[in-house]
Protein backbone atom coordinates (compact mmCIF):
# COMPACT_ATOMS: atom_id res chain seq x y z
CA UNK A 1 0.00 0.00 0.00
CA UNK A 2 1.08 3.78 -0.27
CA UNK A 3 1.29 3.48 3.41
CA UNK A 4 3.69 1.00 3.45
CA UNK A 5 5.77 2.41 0.66
CA UNK A 6 6.03 5.48 2.67
CA UNK A 7 7.39 3.74 5.87
CA UNK A 8 10.18 1.72 3.83
CA UNK A 9 11.11 4.99 2.53
CA UNK A 10 11.06 6.57 5.68
CA UNK A 11 12.91 3.78 7.12
CA UNK A 12 15.98 4.06 4.39
CA UNK A 13 16.13 7.83 5.28
CA UNK A 14 16.55 7.30 8.85
CA UNK A 15 18.41 4.43 8.83
CA UNK A 16 21.02 5.63 5.66
CA UNK A 17 19.97 9.09 4.68
CA UNK A 18 22.82 11.56 5.33
CA UNK A 19 22.20 13.98 7.86
CA UNK A 20 21.52 17.28 6.87
CA UNK A 21 21.22 20.59 8.79
CA UNK A 22 19.54 23.54 7.87
CA UNK A 23 19.66 26.48 10.68
CA UNK A 24 19.29 23.99 13.27
CA UNK A 25 16.42 21.68 11.83
CA UNK A 26 17.93 18.16 10.75
CA UNK A 27 16.59 16.50 7.26
CA UNK A 28 17.72 13.03 6.38
CA UNK A 29 18.72 13.26 2.58
CA UNK A 30 17.75 9.73 0.36
CA UNK A 31 20.39 7.38 0.27
CA UNK A 32 22.62 6.85 -2.48
CA UNK A 33 23.01 3.16 -4.01
CA UNK A 34 26.31 2.87 -2.13
CA UNK A 35 24.91 3.91 1.12
CA UNK A 36 22.18 0.05 1.01
CA UNK A 37 25.55 -1.86 -0.73
CA UNK A 38 27.62 -1.25 1.89
CA UNK A 39 25.28 -2.51 4.39
CA UNK A 40 25.23 -6.40 5.52
CA UNK A 41 22.68 -8.75 3.98
CA UNK A 42 20.97 -8.80 7.64
CA UNK A 43 21.13 -4.98 7.70
CA UNK A 44 19.43 -4.57 4.37
CA UNK A 45 16.90 -7.27 5.39
CA UNK A 46 16.08 -5.06 8.44
CA UNK A 47 16.16 -1.83 6.48
CA UNK A 48 13.70 -3.49 3.59
CA UNK A 49 12.06 -6.20 5.38
CA UNK A 50 9.71 -7.80 2.21
CA UNK A 51 12.44 -10.08 0.13
CA UNK A 52 11.02 -9.39 -3.34
CA UNK A 53 11.28 -5.48 -3.03
CA UNK A 54 14.63 -5.84 -1.25
CA UNK A 55 15.83 -7.80 -4.45
CA UNK A 56 14.26 -5.31 -6.60
CA UNK A 57 16.30 -2.73 -4.74
CA UNK A 58 19.42 -4.18 -4.18
CA UNK A 59 19.28 -4.89 -7.98
CA UNK A 60 18.99 -1.48 -9.03
CA UNK A 61 21.32 -0.20 -6.29
CA UNK A 62 23.79 -2.46 -8.23
CA UNK A 63 23.30 -1.41 -11.63
CA UNK A 64 22.51 2.59 -10.65
CA UNK A 65 26.11 2.16 -8.78
CA UNK A 66 27.56 1.53 -11.68
CA UNK A 67 26.65 4.60 -14.08
CA UNK A 68 27.72 8.07 -13.28
CA UNK A 69 24.45 10.11 -13.00
CA UNK A 70 25.94 13.03 -14.19
CA UNK A 71 26.39 11.89 -16.89
CA UNK A 72 23.28 10.22 -17.17
CA UNK A 73 21.58 13.50 -17.72
CA UNK A 74 22.91 13.95 -20.61
CA UNK A 75 21.22 11.03 -22.67
CA UNK A 76 18.27 10.86 -24.28
CA UNK A 77 15.15 11.11 -22.26
CA UNK A 78 13.46 8.19 -23.98
CA UNK A 79 16.33 5.95 -23.84
CA UNK A 80 16.71 6.73 -20.05
CA UNK A 81 13.12 6.26 -19.56
CA UNK A 82 12.71 2.89 -21.22
CA UNK A 83 16.30 2.05 -19.69
CA UNK A 84 14.90 2.13 -16.33
CA UNK A 85 11.52 0.36 -17.18
CA UNK A 86 13.71 -2.69 -17.45
CA UNK A 87 14.70 -2.43 -13.96
CA UNK A 88 12.20 -5.06 -12.04
CA UNK A 89 9.56 -3.17 -10.25
CA UNK A 90 9.64 0.21 -12.18
CA UNK A 91 7.10 0.90 -14.15
CA UNK A 92 6.67 4.12 -16.70
CA UNK A 93 5.47 6.17 -14.13
CA UNK A 94 8.21 5.27 -12.09
CA UNK A 95 10.56 6.28 -14.04
CA UNK A 96 9.03 9.15 -14.96
CA UNK A 97 9.37 10.22 -11.35
CA UNK A 98 12.69 8.97 -11.12
CA UNK A 99 13.66 11.30 -14.32
CA UNK A 100 11.98 13.98 -12.72
CA UNK A 101 12.91 14.09 -9.12
CA UNK A 102 16.24 11.92 -9.86
CA UNK A 103 17.95 13.81 -12.26
CA UNK A 104 15.51 16.89 -12.85
CA UNK A 105 14.47 15.52 -16.50
CA UNK A 106 11.36 17.31 -17.14
CA UNK A 107 10.49 16.54 -20.40
CA UNK A 108 7.94 14.35 -19.45
CA UNK A 109 5.13 13.90 -17.36
CA UNK A 110 2.12 11.42 -15.78
CA UNK A 111 -0.26 12.66 -17.62
CA UNK A 112 -2.86 9.95 -15.74
CA UNK A 113 -1.90 11.43 -12.35
CA UNK A 114 -5.29 11.86 -10.27
CA UNK A 115 -3.23 14.73 -8.39
CA UNK A 116 -2.09 16.12 -11.03
CA UNK A 117 -5.69 16.18 -12.87
CA UNK A 118 -7.05 17.82 -9.76
CA UNK A 119 -4.47 20.75 -9.90
CA UNK A 120 -5.48 21.35 -13.17
CA UNK A 121 -8.99 21.75 -12.98
CA UNK A 122 -8.45 23.99 -9.44
CA UNK A 123 -6.05 26.29 -11.19
CA UNK A 124 -7.80 26.71 -14.84
CA UNK A 125 -11.16 26.03 -13.66
CA UNK A 126 -14.49 23.80 -14.81
CA UNK A 127 -15.06 25.94 -17.33
CA UNK A 128 -13.93 23.01 -20.03
CA UNK A 129 -13.49 19.29 -19.09
CA UNK A 130 -10.33 18.07 -17.75
CA UNK A 131 -9.34 14.76 -19.53
CA UNK A 132 -6.05 13.35 -20.67
CA UNK A 133 -6.20 15.32 -24.51
CA UNK A 134 -7.07 19.14 -22.05
CA UNK A 135 -4.00 18.32 -19.76
CA UNK A 136 -2.00 17.45 -22.73
CA UNK A 137 -3.14 20.67 -24.11
CA UNK A 138 -1.72 22.64 -21.53
CA UNK A 139 1.14 21.21 -21.16
CA UNK A 140 2.18 21.72 -24.40
CA UNK A 141 3.23 24.99 -24.44
CA UNK A 142 6.15 24.36 -22.14
CA UNK A 143 7.52 21.92 -23.76
CA UNK A 144 10.76 20.19 -22.28
CA UNK A 145 9.90 22.01 -19.03
CA UNK A 146 6.45 20.88 -18.71
CA UNK A 147 7.71 18.39 -15.94
CA UNK A 148 8.25 21.86 -13.85
CA UNK A 149 4.24 22.72 -15.41
CA UNK A 150 2.98 19.78 -13.59
CA UNK A 151 4.91 20.23 -10.15
CA UNK A 152 4.14 23.40 -9.65
CA UNK A 153 0.91 22.88 -10.14
CA UNK A 154 0.82 19.83 -8.13
CA UNK A 155 2.06 21.61 -5.18
CA UNK A 156 -0.28 25.02 -5.48
CA UNK A 157 -3.07 22.39 -4.84
CA UNK A 158 -1.02 21.21 -1.69
CA UNK A 159 -2.29 24.63 -0.48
Amino acid sequence: TPDEIASLKKNLQQRLGAIININGVIYRAFPEPVDLLSLSTQEQERALPYDKLRKQVVAAAEELQAVDKYELRGHDYRELKQWLQNFSGIDEKGAIYMLTHGLGRTEEIDYRSTRLTKAVAKTYGDHFRIDLNKIRELAEPYGRWKGYWAYYLKQLDRS
